[in-house]
């Protein structure tokens, strides 16, 4: 689970139990009213007895809870802030990252957080968490690009994301949605890598680790590329060039790079064509699958996807 998640699901069970013991603490009389004023109390406490005050009480003058401020962790800087109706809180304000500004901001009804706002800066609105009745967290939106618009969209079951949909480019088109497990890892992703607005390329996954790609380039129902992968790394990558429904390219790897590729030139269901290469991608012969047909490699070429052959003296 992203790390930012965790914080938001720590922050919604501390937000609970600060309640509870602010009100422990104000039926007990544990604090000490220190300055009245013209709307009611201000009650501030020092609760690790360090000579610095770490939390103050507003009450109105009926005596109920309007604001509680604390410092949370210590470093002489107010860092929450609970706002109250009627003696019930609604809304709560924290200071995460210990740099003076709010980042987060909880909305409760009847005591239970229902929504998360996180914060930029400027205190503008970049994610929203929501939550259900149990405060477990339901869907989760968010601006990554800083443009003011949601491109993230994350869905949770059991408290945990299954599935997330994102535009990455900010050109309001989704270009990615990813299907996780109950552990969080991705099991099925879909991508729209030519950003023409399809998502033509499927992932599969295996314990969260990539084990093959389809690349459905052509619109056909079935792919056009297909790339296994083992241990993170493409071993094969199979082609259907014409768009008959074949494959007639066949492409072998070591370490993500070409090693050798089988061709089937004339599209007739048998390879035909044959060139090996080594690691750095550049081929070294090829065999036509004709006798006196095998060349050797003259030139150089990008990646090795095209070459100059003459015959064999």
């Amino acid at each position: 689970m992203p790390r930012q998640t965790v914080r938001c699901l720590r922050y919604g069970r501390w937000k609970s139990t600060l309640f509870v013991f602010c009100v422990y603490l104000l039926i007990g009389g544990v604090f000490c009213p220190t300055l009245a004023t013209a709307g009611g109390r201000i009650i501030k406490e020092d609760t690790d007895n360090d000579g610095q005050t770490d939390r103050i009480v507003h009450l109105a003058p009926s005596g109920d809870v309007v604001k509680l401020e604390a410092d949370t962790n210590g470093n002489l800087k107010i860092d929450v802030f609970q706002y109250y109706k009627r003696g019930v809180v609604e809304r709560i304000e924290r200071d995460t990252d210990a740099d003076g500004r709010i980042d987060e901001r909880d909305l409760l009804a009847n005591g239970k957080t229902t929504t998360r706002h996180s914060l930029d800066v400027n205190g503008e609105i970049i994610g929203i968490l929501k939550f259900d009745g149990e405060q477990r967290p339901l869907e989760w939106r968010r601006d990554t690009t800083g443009d003011g618009r949601v491109n993230v969209w994350q869905r949770f079951r059991n408290e945990k994301p299954c599935e997330q949909t994102a535009d990455l480019n900010g050109d309001g088109q989704i270009d990615q949605k990813i299907r996780l497990d109950e552990k969080g890892r991705s099991v099925e992703s879909r991508h729209d890598l030519d950003e023409d607005g399809r998502l033509e390329t499927t992932r599969h996954y295996k314990n969260g680790e990539i084990c093959r790609q389809e690349g459905f380039t052509s619109g056909r129902k079935g792919p056009d590329v297909v790339t296994e992968f083992t241990g993170g790394q493409a071993v094969s990558e199979q082609r259907d060039t014409n768009g008959d429904g074949a494959f007639d390219v066949l492409v072998k790897m070591s370490k993500g790079k070409p090693i050798s590729k089988e061709e089937d030139s004339n599209h007739d269901g048998r390879m035909d064509r044959f060139t090996t290469g080594d690691a750095e991608r550049i081929p070294r012969w090829a065999d036509c699958g004709q006798l006196g047909q095998r060349h050797a490699w003259r030139g150089d070429s990008e990646n090795g996807r095209s070459c100059l052959f003459e015959p064999c003296v």
